[in-house]
């Protein structure tokens, strides 16, 4: 910082703000809504939690339900009430999906659905290893739905599914199509 005083030399921050250009893409760029989709008509709204992979698998979501005609919704911010009743110790990441969760459950427009998958595996770069995900991550969709029981109860008696498939993309996404197919189903 002072050698760049010193000698006049100024930077543009937001091109060095490696996290926002991510959030970015995956959120805007590569995440999909209904009205790219063809110009199908919206038959809901799907829900999805801001929190873990998600930040990663979002185009991949957005784009499916979207497909469907759904029209994706993220939570913007995270709610203090819902990190305030996480009913154990998280990590910080843990603790925003608590908020970003009840988020979801109090939105303004109801939700037709919340997809709140059960994450096993990811795809490993190494043949024959496949790579397990923090049990924390694996758990999520179990902790919040033992967390937030009566909220999920009331947003269900309103019409509102939360769809919670097994995903285990350690042999790679084509094969892990078959629980997305049974979720579409639903």
């Amino acid at each position: 910082k002072y050698y760049n005083l010193r000698h006049d030399i100024s930077y543009k921050t937001e091109k060095l703000d490696l996290v926002r250009i991510r959030e970015n893409l995956i959120f805007k760029k590569y995440g999909s809504t209904v009205e790219e989709s063809n110009g199908k008509k919206v038959k809901g709204r799907i829900g999805f939690n801001r929190s873990f992979l998600v930040n990663t698998y979002y185009p991949l979501y957005s784009t499916f339900f979207s497909e469907l005609g759904f029209e994706p919704v993220l939570p913007d911010i995270p709610s203090k009430r819902g990190i305030e009743k996480k009913g154990a110790a998280f990590c910080f990441p843990g603790e925003l999906a608590h908020g970003f969760f009840h988020s979801l459950l109090n939105s303004e427009q109801p939700l037709s659905f919340i997809f709140l998958p059960h994450f096993k595996a990811i795809p490993s770069e190494t043949k024959g290893l496949s790579s397990q995900v923090c049990p924390f991550v694996q758990g999520e969709t179990f902790y919040l739905r033992t967390t937030f029981k009566q909220q999920i109860k009331e947003a269900e008696q309103k019409g509102t599914t939360i769809l919670a498939p097994l995903l285990d993309f350690s042999e790679g996404f084509e094969k892990a199509g078959i629980p997305f197919i049974k979720t579409a189903i639903q």
